[in-house]
């Protein structure tokens, strides 16, 4: 069973996640089949949720787009695996699926962009000048 089946047919549901949150997670979950797709020939199964498999997809996301998309991707792939855990999911070796000890990612935050005060000033002066 793949990560996405157990998406899909389990966790999107019991959660009630509306449109947005269900294509969130879909991109996670795809470019992590394209990274096991990339070093496994397959999608990821639910065997894949180990510590160290997810932790170097987190760092190849980082590498490849920003460190605020992997630590996204984080928190969603870890609400997924918990999920696993909390139901006891098995691996095809009939182990149980652990719960996750991922690194937290710290994302820079970003500098907020505001309005000078002369643009502020000018956008008001401009208004007056409406009906």
């Amino acid at each position: 069973m793949t990560l996405f089946d157990v998406f899909r047919d389990e966790y999107a549901p019991f959660h009630r996640l509306g449109q947005k949150s269900v294509n969130c997670y879909s991109v996670t979950l795809r470019h992590f089949d394209r990274f096991m797709i990339a070093r496994e020939g397959r999608p990821a199964p639910i065997d894949n949720l180990t510590d160290l498999e997810v932790a170097r997809f987190l760092a190849d996301r980082a590498r490849a787009t920003s460190t605020a998309s992997a630590a996204r991707d984080r928190v969603q792939l870890l609400a997924l695996w918990r999920y696993c855990a909390r139901k006891r999911y098995k691996r095809s070796d009939g182990s149980m699926v652990d719960f996750p000890e991922v690194p937290i990612i710290r994302a820079p935050r970003r500098t907020p962009v505001a309005y000078t005060v002369i643009e502020v000033a000018l956008m008001i002066r401009a208004a007056k000048k409406l009906d």
